[in-house]
């Protein structure tokens, strides 16, 4: 299937005398087949989703290509130039945050650079947060007395010192 659609391209950009490098032309399987035009393309996709239960629009599927392509681990840069933004900053603006699992990983860095556990305040179990401040960051009662402690013991050995 994939090589008869692959000689369908190399007919189409043939006909139009467009250079084959270009995989993203779309057209249809007709002898006659014309690439795409962008906003037919959308139409035709909100009709199969319609028709098929699906509420999404074409645009959905960018961002859901972006998505999967950072939470499985590639790197922004790749991604940028594949959604064609202008520079990595636009693709980290939208993006930043879809990867939970990249924030735990960030915070266990984190906890690497400290000399104490970190792990002991709860910072990775998840619970219902009790405080919140301007920045939005939410903490355990548990969690603020970790801290608390912490720092007591620290301004204690400092005092020894």
């Amino acid at each position: 299937m994939l090589r008869l659609v692959r000689a369908d391209a190399v007919r189409v950009t043939n006909e139009f005398a467009l250079p084959f490098s270009n995989p993203y032309i779309l057209g249809t399987q007709e002898e006659k087949s014309r690439p795409y035009n962008p906003t037919q393309l959308g139409k035709d996709f909100s009709a199969f989703c319609k028709m098929n239960g699906f509420d999404c629009t074409f645009h959905d599927l960018r961002h859901t290509f972006a998505t999967m392509m950072i939470g499985n681990g590639c790197d922004v840069r790749t991604v940028a130039s594949y959604l064609g933004h202008a520079s990595v900053s636009m693709t980290l603006d939208i993006y930043a945050d879809v990867d939970p699992e990249a924030k735990r990983a960030a915070v266990g860095k984190v906890d690497e650079s400290f000399d104490i556990d970190m792990s002991a305040m709860g910072f990775n179990e998840p619970e219902t947060p009790v405080a919140a401040n301007a920045s939005g960051l939410t903490f355990t009662v548990e969690q603020l007395r970790a801290m608390l402690a912490e720092a007591e013991k620290r301004e204690a050995d400092h005092a020894r010192a």
